[in-house]
């Protein structure tokens, strides 16, 4: 995959963190950022996509016979 250089500021303590475990698990440090990433993006888009709303309304009549009008009616 292509990639870009960019520049971006982290704090110190996660900067000293993430050295550490990049050495621990043998890989680059870039590989471990992109990896975070990748990871994060991919959760956050399953998180958005799993939220349902359900809406519901108070029915004044048997609910077992309902026409398609009376159902949809505003």
């Amino acid at each position: 995959m292509k990639t870009i250089r960019t520049t971006f500021r982290i704090e110190e303590q996660l900067k000293i963190e993430a050295d550490k475990k990049a050495f621990d698990l043998n890989i680059t440090l870039q590989k471990l950022f992109n990896d975070a990433l990748r990871m994060l993006l991919k959760d956050l888009s399953r998180q958005k996509a799993s939220r349902v709303v359900l809406f519901s309304k108070p029915v004044d009549k048997r609910i077992d016979n309902l026409t398609r009008d009376e159902i949809y009616e505003d």
